[in-house]
Formats: C-alpha cells, structure tokens, sequence
C-alpha cells in the first residue's frame, strides 16, 4: 500500500509540474506578443501583423492544450475577455503604423492609453492563469 500511495503522490506531483510548465511558457508567449507590440510602435515598423486573441500562441494554446487540461476550471472562461482586449488595444496600436509615424504623433496619447489597458488586461489574464492552475490540483 505504501509504494502504491508513493506512486499515485509522484504522478500528482508530475501532473502538477506539468501543468505548471503550461502556464509558464503560455505566460512567455504572452510577454513575446506584447513585446513584439511595444517594438512595432517604438521603430514604427511592422514586426507584428494584427490577430486575434485565437490566432496568437497563447489562443491556440487556450483553444487546444489549454481547454484540456484547465476547461473544468472556473478561471478558464474567465480568460477570454481579458485576452481578447489585449489584442484589441494592441490592434488598434499596430494600424497607426500604416498610417505613417506622423500618425502615430498625433495619436500618442491614445496609443499610451491602449498600451495602459492592455497591460491592466494582461495582469488580469496572469493572475487568472495562476489562480487556474491553483483550482487544477
């Protein structure tokens, strides 16, 4: 019974750091994102095209491995809002790019603003993966 109560701890314990591994390189993919972003407007350049919170890493990740492993969770669902204003307000950052950087100038204090929201959505969004894991044992 002792070995048999030690290998059920030892699965638990690699299913958890397992998981845990998911919500790290969700979190890593998520900050690329967001750097690649910050990037764009900071050399006016495009080195990230708009999409959406499904097409980026972290959505397929949501939609695939993420809805497997996390769906039960209270905390899944609650992860979409917040994703999707991420990529809203960064969107809306990136097509000031194609209009030029004069453009850009203009716009400043909106795309600081976009840049505010969408780092307040981010917290959001890794709060809620911390507390999703903490609700998978």
């Amino acid at each position: 019974i002792s070995l048999n109560e030690s290998s059920s701890q030892i699965v638990g314990s690699s299913h958890h750091m397992e998981n845990s591994t998911f919500i790290i390189l969700a979190k890593i993919d998520h900050i690329l994102y967001k750097a690649r972003a910050y990037n764009s407007i900071m050399q006016c350049a495009k080195n990230l095209d708009p999409i959406d919170s499904h097409q980026c890493r972290m959505g397929q990740w949501y939609d695939d491995e993420g809805k497997e492993r996390f769906g039960r969770t209270n905390c899944y669902n609650l992860m979409r809002d917040p994703h999707v204003l991420v990529h809203q307000k960064a969107n809306k950052n990136l097509t000031y790019i194609q209009e030029g950087q004069d453009r850009m100038l203009e716009n400043g204090n909106e795309i600081i603003d976009n840049f505010k929201e969408m780092e307040s959505a981010s917290d959001r969004l890794f709060t809620l993966l911390d507390s999703m894991l903490a609700e998978n044992p």
